[in-house]
């Protein structure tokens, strides 16, 4: 049951340490050739 739980946490973090990483570069890849600022770019940061 702790197993359980700790590895829950363990991939819920996972999901939220690369959730904004994930969705900045799908969004650089499907809009190929338009302007990114540097705030955009610094959100997965």
């Amino acid at each position: 049951k702790e197993v359980t739980r700790m590895v829950i946490l363990m991939v819920l973090g996972f999901l939220m340490a690369w959730t904004p990483y994930a969705v900045v570069a799908f969004w650089i890849f499907t809009n190929k050739g338009a302007e990114f600022s540097a705030t955009f770019m610094s959100v997965p940061a």
